[in-house]
């Protein structure tokens, strides 16, 4: 679990640049205060998130609860991804959860 963590930038609880795989995980309650991704924030690469929960998390601009920079987001259907501010995802990852 992740979870409580406040980000002055982007990804308040993860911020990735290259590859990176979430499996089992729960990712909760975090702030990226003035920019986006509250719960992960990646850049360029891939992120892969497996049975994991992205819920609570907050950002000042899109994202709440994941933002995608140029990233390749794998989404699996045991992932859920609800109840983040301002939206659960930026465009692309939304596309990849299916949301």
């Amino acid at each position: 679990t992740l979870e409580d963590n406040i980000a002055r930038g982007a990804g308040g609880g993860i911020s990735s640049d290259g590859r990176t795989i979430v499996v089992d995980s729960v990712i909760e309650r975090n702030q990226a205060r003035s920019f986006s991704g509250g719960g992960i924030y990646a850049y360029e690469g891939t992120l892969t998130l497996t049975g994991s929960t992205i819920r609570l998390n907050t950002a000042a601009e899109g994202g709440g609860g994941i933002a995608d920079d140029h990233a390749r987001v794998v989404v699996d259907a045991a992932t859920v991804i609800a109840d983040n501010t301002p939206a659960d995802c930026s465009d692309a990852t939304a596309r990849a959860a299916g949301t």
